[in-house]
């Protein structure tokens, strides 16, 4: 949400570079206090679920134009 906020934003880069360092600086920290038990657990949710989320909603954002697409071409045009 926050990318299509700031679309505009002359430092579209840096942005982006704040926000990665920042998950960096999550996942640092989460693993450093998930209990040993876990951590591995903690450290595969961390890495795969970020991913697994955008590509979830990019596909979603995909079927979507493709099904509006569909629509569209078998409406056909009514006579008057």
């Amino acid at each position: 949400m926050i990318n299509i906020l700031t679309t505009k934003f002359p430092l579209q880069f840096e942005l982006q570079l704040c926000f990665l360092a920042m998950n960096f600086t999550y996942d640092t920290a989460v693993i450093s206090i998930a209990p040993d038990g876990v951590k591995l657990f903690v450290i595969l949710t961390i890495s795969i679920l970020p991913v697994a989320i955008g590509l979830a909603a990019c596909g979603f954002r995909l079927q979507r134009k493709r099904r509006r697409s569909e629509r569209t071409a078998t409406v056909e045009p009514q006579n008057p």
